[in-house]
C-alpha cells in the first residue's frame, strides 16, 4: 500500500526588496519549496483568500503592512496552521515580530547559504505541520479496553499520526477515555496508546485521538506513515542537531542559530557514549539566533527515569559529550507549563522558563549563567544544571 507523493510545499513571499526577494527564492527552490512573491500588503492578502500555503513569509520593514499581512493568515481558514516567517534588519528587536504572530524571526542576509541553514528548520516545520494529518487508508485488529467494561475487538478503518479510525461488529458505543492496543503491519512491536473519542458517524466508524503515546511509540508509527506513503525520505528532512548546554531533570535548554517556535512539540534524541534515549517536549523559551528552552513532557515515571539515567551517563560517563538532534511533531497553542507548582519550585532551570515574559534575553541569558555559578570545572563545562547535584 503506497500514497502518491504529495505536491511540493508552497510558500507566500511579500517583499519589495528585489536582492532580499532573489536570496529568499533561490534558497527556497533549493530545498524544494515552491514559492509565489508580492510586492504588496493588498496583493498577498488576496493571496491567502485564494491559495493555501504551507509558510507565509514577511518583511517586516514595513510594520503596517506586515501586520495587515499576519491579520490576513489568521482570518484565512486555509492558512491558519501555515507557519509564519519574519524577516528583520539586524537591528530589529525580534520580540515585536513574535509579538505581531511570527513562528520564525530571521535576520535578512545576503549570505545564501546562512540563509538556506535558518530555512531548513523552517521547512521541517512546514513538512511536519502538513504530514502530521496524513490519513492512511489501512485494516489491522484494534483491542480497545474501555474502563469498566469488557475488551472491544476493532478493525481500522485509517490511521494518522494523531488517531485513527475503528469499527466494531456491535458498534463502539463510548464517550471518553479508552486504552488502544495495536501491531502495525510488518512491526513486531505492539503500539499502546491512552485514547479519546473525537467523533463517531452514521455508518459505525469512530475516530479516536491518541492523547497519551509513549516517545518511542510515536517515533515508530510516525517511521512506518512515512515509508507507507511512499514519499521519500530527503537529507533536509534529517533532524536538526543542537548544542545541550543547561540540563535538569524537567528541562534543558540548546543552542541553536534557529530555535523553533514557541509551544512547538519537539522529539529530542540525547545520546552519551553508548546510551540513546528519546524524549518529547514542549518549547517554551525561544532567543532568536542563540537557542531554545525545552520543558520535558514526562508523562510516566518510564519517562522521568530515563531522563535521570541520562544525566547520570553525563556525570559519570568516560564520554561525557552528549549529542541532541531535534525533530518538531507540531505547533501546540498550549501555553501552560506542563510541571507542577512543586517541580517548578525544585527546579531553578524550568521556574526560569516559567518566569522568562519578566525578563529580556540579556536578563534570561546572564539568569542562566548564573545557575551554572558554584559547580566543578568539569560540570561547568557541560553546563549542567546545579538543581540536579
Amino acid at each position: 500500500m503506497t500514497l502518491s507523493s504529495q505536491t511540493a510545499l508552497k510558500a507566500l513571499l511579500m517583499s519589495s526588496e528585489e536582492k532580499l526577494q532573489r536570496v529568499v527564492r533561490r534558497v527556497l527552490s533549493d530545498l524544494d519549496v515552491q514559492v509565489e512573491s508580492c510586492v504588496d500588503g493588498e496583493s498577498a492578502v488576496q493571496k491567502l483568500t485564494r491559495c493555501r500555503y504551507e509558510a507565509v513569509i514577511v518583511d517586516f520593514k514595513e510594520y503596517v503592512v506586515a501586520d495587515q499581512i499576519l491579520r490576513g493568515v489568521q482570518l484565512s481558514p486555509v492558512n491558519k496552521r501555515a507557519v509564519i516567517v519574519a524577516l528583520v534588519d539586524p537591528e530589529m528587536a525580534a520580540g515585536s515580530a513574535f509579538a505581531q504572530g511570527a513562528h520564525f524571526v530571521l535576520h535578512k542576509t545576503s549570505s545564501v547559504e546562512r540563509t538556506k541553514s535558518s530555512f531548513r528548520a523552517v521547512r521541517t516545520l512546514m513538512k511536519r505541520e502538513r504530514r502530521r494529518n496524513t490519513r492512511m487508508p489501512i485494516e489491522f485488529p484494534v483491542e480497545c479496553r474501555i474502563p469498566g467494561k469488557a475488551e472491544v475487538e476493532c478493525t481500522s478503518s485509517d490511521l494518522g499520526e494523531g488517531g485513527l479510525a475503528v469499527q466494531s461488529r456491535k458498534g463502539l458505543q463510548i464517550s471518553g477515555a479508552l486504552q488502544v492496543a495495536f501491531f502495525l503491519p510488518q512491526s513486531i512491536d505492539r503500539i499502546e496508546a491512552t485514547g479519546e473519542v473525537a467523533w463517531r458517524n452514521a455508518q459505525g466508524l469512530t475516530g479516536i485521538r491518541f492523547t497519551q503515546l509513549s516517545p518511542e511509540a510515536r517515533h515508530q508509527l510516525k517511521v512506518w506513515i512515512d515509508a507507507a506513503s511512499g514519499e521519500p525520505v530527503e537529507e533536509q528532512d534529517a533532524p536538526v542537531p543542537g548544542e545541550l548546554t543547561d540540563l535538569s531533570l524537567h528541562a534543558c535548554y540548546l543552542k541553536m542559530s534557529t530555535p523553533f517556535p514557541l509551544h512547538t512539540r519537539v522529539a529530542l534524541v540525547m545520546r552519551v557514549g553508548f546510551m540513546d534515549i528519546r524524549a518529547e517536549g514542549i518549547v517554551r523559551v525561544v532567543h532568536p539566533e542563540t537557542g531554545m528552552g525545552v520543558e520535558f513532557v514526562q508523562e510516566t515515571p518510564d519517562e522521568s527515569a530515563k531522563v535521570a539515567a541520562f544525566l547520570d551517563a553525563l556525570r559519570s560517563g568516560s564520554s561525557r559529550t552528549p549529542h541532541i538532534l531535534i525533530e518538531p511533531e507540531q505547533m501546540d497553542m498550549d501555553t501552560r507549563p506542563n510541571a507542577d507548582a512543586a517541580k517548578i519550585e525544585a527546579d531553578p532551570l524550568l521556574g526560569l522558563f516559567v518566569r522568562r515574559d519578566q525578563l529580556s534575553q540579556e536578563e534570561f541569558l546572564r539568569e542562566l549563567e548564573a545557575q551554572r555559578g558554584g559547580v566543578s570545572a568539569l560540570d561547568k563545562a557541560l553546563a549542567v544544571s546545579p538543581s540536579l547535584r
